[in-house]
C-alpha cells in the first residue's frame, strides 16, 4: 500500500509538469502563453518582470531593446532609448512639441539654429532645414544665398531691406555709390541701383536711349532735362554743347546757343555778287554795322530772304553798300551768298 502511494504521488507529479508544457497560446489560459520553448509563459506587466536586456512590451511580451532599425518591425524605427516606434506620417503623428520629418522620424520643434544638426538651420516654423548649396536647393521662387538660407525673390525695392535695391533677376543688392560698386559692365544710377550698360537705343525700351557712355537716359523735350553744359536736339537726345566750329566736325558749324547746326544753302558766305546792287555788294559772315533792312525785288535761287546793308553816306542804300550779309539763321548760323536781280529800298 505504501509503495502504491509512492507511485500515486510521482504519477500526480509528472502530470503537473506535463500540464506547463504547450503548443500554442490556447495550452496556457488567459495570463500565459507559449514560448519558444513550448513552455507556458506568464505575461509580463512591468520591465522588472523581464531579463536583463528586455523591456515589457504594451503585448505583455518581453522583448529585446533595438540597437537599429533592423531590429524593429516594418514600419517602425529604433529611437535612442532602444525602443521601437512607429514611423510618422502627419505632424499629429508626433507628440506636441514635435513635427514629422520626411524620414518619418519625430523631431522636437527648434528655438535656434543651435537646436538643429550641424549643415541645418533653424526656420521661423520651428522645424530644422538643410543648408541650401544653389538656387536648386530651394523651393520656387526662392534663391540660395550666400549664407545658405533660401529667399523670396524680390519683385520690388519695397521687398528688399533698407538700403538694398530689387535687381532684374529678382535679388536684393547694396545700394552702390559708384560704379567701383557694381560689376563689371554696370554702372551706379543715381536711384543707388546697377544697371547693364547698353550698346544699342533698343535696349533702353520706348522711352528712353543710349548714349555714348553706355547709359540710358530718358529722351529729354527741352534743355531743362539736360546736364549743364548741354542741349536737348529734336531727336530728343542731350548733347554738349560746342565752343567752336571744329567741334561739329565737317559739315556743321557751332550756333550762338551752343548746338551744332548742318550747314544749309544760305548758312555760308563765300561769293561775292555784282548784279543790280553794286559791284561791291558783298556777302559777310563776320560784321554786320548798324544794318538796315534790304528786301531783294526778285531772289535768285537759292538766295537769302533778306540782305543787311549799309551805306556810309546815306543808308539805307543798297546800290552803294560797301559790306553787307545775309540774316543769320534762326539758330545763329552765319549769312550766305545771294544773287540780286532787283532792289527795293525800303525806310
Amino acid at each position: 500500500m505504501k509503495r502504491i502511494l509512492v507511485i500515486a504521488l510521482l504519477f500526480f507529479s509528472a502530470c503537473v509538469v506535463k500540464s506547463n508544457t504547450c503548443l500554442e497560446d490556447a495550452d496556457c489560459g488567459l495570463d500565459a502563453f507559449c514560448d519558444v520553448d513550448g513552455l507556458c509563459t506568464a505575461y509580463c506587466v512591468a520591465d522588472a518582470e523581464c531579463p536583463d536586456g528586455t523591456y515589457c512590451e504594451v503585448d505583455g511580451f518581453c522583448t529585446e531593446y533595438c540597437v537599429s532599425d533592423s531590429d524593429c518591425p516594418t514600419g517602425t524605427y529604433c529611437e535612442v532609448d532602444g525602443f521601437c516606434y512607429e514611423l510618422c506620417i502627419l505632424d499629429a503623428d508626433c507628440p506636441d512639441g514635435s513635427y514629422c520629418e520626411d524620414d518619418g522620424l519625430c523631431y522636437e520643434d527648434c528655438g535656434s539654429d543651435d537646436d538643429c544638426a550641424e549643415g541645418t538651420y533653424c526656420e521661423t516654423d520651428g522645424r530644422c532645414y538643410e543648408l541650401c548649396v544653389s538656387d536648386d536647393d530651394c523651393p520656387e521662387s526662392t534663391y540660395c544665398d550666400i549664407d545658405g538660407l533660401c529667399y523670396e525673390l524680390c519683385v520690388s525695392d519695397d521687398d528688399c531691406p533698407e538700403a538694398t535695391y530689387c535687381a532684374v533677376d529678382g535679388l536684393c543688392y547694396d545700394n552702390c555709390v559708384s560704379d567701383d560698386d557694381c560689376e563689371d559692365g554696370t554702372y551706379c544710377a543715381d536711384d543707388g541701383a546697377c544697371y547693364e550698360l547698353c550698346t544699342s537705343h533698343e535696349e533702353c525700351g520706348d522711352d528712353a536711349y543710349c548714349a555714348d557712355d553706355g547709359i540710358c537716359y530718358l529722351y529729354c523735350l527741352s534743355n531743362d532735362e539736360c546736364d549743364e553744359g548741354e542741349y536737348c536736339e529734336v531727336d530728343g537726345i542731350c548733347y554738349e554743347m560746342c565752343l567752336t566750329d571744329e567741334e561739329c566736325g565737317e559739315g556743321y558749324y557751332c550756333g550762338v546757343d551752343g548746338p551744332c547746326y548742318e550747314y544749309s544753302f544760305y548758312n555760308e558766305c563765300v561769293d561775292y555778287i555784282t548784279a543790280e546792287c553794286g559791284n561791291r555788294f558783298m556777302c559777310d559772315d563776320l560784321t554786320i554795322i548798324s544794318p538796315e533792312s534790304c528786301v531783294a525785288d526778285e531772289l535768285a535761287a537759292g538766295a537769302c530772304d533778306n540782305v543787311l546793308s549799309f551805306d556810309a553816306n546815306a543808308w539805307p542804300a543798297c546800290e552803294a553798300a560797301f559790306d553787307a550779309v545775309c540774316e543769320p539763321d534762326e539758330n545763329g548760323g552765319p549769312g550766305l551768298p545771294f544773287e540780286c536781280d532787283g532792289v527795293l529800298v525800303t525806310d
